[in-house]
């Protein structure tokens, strides 16, 4: 039990490091490129609401 404690206290510790910068790059900071998948524009005009099979 204690072991669990110690992997998910150092998994968290991680977690904030990486989220602070003090690891790598801040998840605010990363751009993304042509790699990249676009944000999908949700059109609730486009929803039809109705009974099924019509």
């Amino acid at each position: 039990m204690r072991t669990l404690f110690f992997v998910i206290l150092l998994a968290n510790g991680f977690v904030y490091a990486h989220g602070q910068g003090w690891i790598g790059t801040p998840p605010s900071e990363i751009k993304s490129g042509m790699a990249g998948k676009p944000p999908v524009e949700f059109k609730s005009h486009a929803l039809k609401t109705g009974p099924v099979g019509q």
